[in-house]
C-alpha cells in the first residue's frame, strides 16, 4: 500500500482466536487499521464506539450468530460499511442467508493473500464514491 492510498478501518469477527488473529496480522500488515472481536457483542460494541469500513464476519459465532450481526449493522450502519462473510460454511443455503442478512460477499475460509489484498484495494479504491 502506497502513502497516498487510504487505510481503512476493519473489524475482524471470528471465535477461533488464532483464525483471527492471523488475518488481522496480515490487514494490519498490508496497511490498514484493524480491530478483533472473537463475539457478536463484542463486535457490536467496538462498532459503537468506532464504525469499520469493512468487516470479515464469520457466520459461526458462539453468543450471536454471524447472520443476526450483519442484520444489525445494516439496520445501524446501512451500506456505509461492507461486510464479507468468511466462515466455514460453504453451501447455497448458507450463501443465500448471508445476502439476505446484509452480507456483500460470501467467502469460504481460508481466504487467500491475494484475494484479501484485492478486496482491500477495491474498498480502498471506492471509498468516496457514490457507487
Amino acid at each position: 500500500m502506497s502513502a497516498s492510498e487510504p487505510s481503512m478501518s476493519v473489524l475482524v469477527v471470528d471465535d477461533s482466536v488464532d483464525n483471527a488473529e492471523m488475518l488481522a496480522e496480515l490487514i494490519s500488515a498490508l496497511g490498514h487499521h484493524v480491530r478483533v472481536a472473537h463475539l457478536a457483542a463484542s463486535a457490536l460494541a467496538l462498532l459503537d464506539q468506532a464504525p469499520a469500513d469493512l468487516i470479515f464476519l464469520d457466520l459461526g459465532l458462539p453468543d450471536v450468530d454471524g447472520l443476526s450481526v450483519a442484520r444489525t449493522v445494516r439496520a445501524r450502519f446501512g451500506s456505509a460499511v461492507r461486510i464479507i462473510a468468511l466462515t466455514g460454511w460453504s453451501g447455497s443455503a448458507e450463501r443465500e442467508q448471508a445476502t439476505e442478512a446484509g452480507c456483500d460477499l460470501f467467502i469460504v475460509k481460508p481466504i487467500k493473500l491475494d484475494h484479501l489484498r484485492k478486496l482491500l484495494t477495491e474498498r480502498s479504491d471506492t471509498e468516496g464514491s457514490s457507487s
